[in-house]
């Protein structure tokens, strides 16, 4: 399958709002959790945010953090998506579990499924909203780290 290109510029509003809140998410998941790779639990090139399950199949979990791992993409990423079979992969997925608490990798699966479908569906609206409250949380969050105690 070849991918194609859209020019910024061609990018529905909706697409637009949506890599504005990504952008937002991953730097509070930085904050958050350690800008790092949290399968490694080292720092690495490439880190990105990582859904366990794609948003292509299941868009409305784009931005709930049970669903995303901060992961580099060379080091686990790739592995995970796109190679399941790799020892790199399957340690990412032993990880995965021990992060969100679950010794079962179905049971993992299943919860975030029935999250899915009880998400709101991700209109213009909601997107709108979604990325003032990531606005609001990050600027908090940044207040937080520069008080000095």
């Amino acid at each position: 399958m070849k991918l194609k290109y859209i020019p910024l510029s061609k990018r529905s509003e909706k697409k637009k709002l949506r890599d504005a809140i990504g952008k937002l998410d991953f730097e509070i998941l930085k904050i958050k959790r350690g800008n790092k790779c949290e399968i490694h639990n080292k720092p690495c090139a490439n880190l990105g945010r990582m859904h366990i399950l794609p948003i292509s199949k299941y868009p409305r979990l784009e931005f709930t953090e049970i669903n995303i791992i901060l992961a580099g993409w060379y080091c686990s990423h790739f592995y995970f998506h796109h190679n399941s079979d790799n020892p790199r992969a399957i340690e990412a997925k032993k990880r995965i579990l021990e992060l969100r608490g679950h010794t079962n990798w179905e049971d993992l699966l299943t919860e975030l499924k029935i999250l899915h479908e009880t998400m709101p569906r991700h209109t213009k609206f909601y997107l709108q909203l979604l990325y003032h409250a990531k606005q609001r949380e990050l600027e908090e969050l940044t207040k937080c780290k520069d008080i000095r105690y």
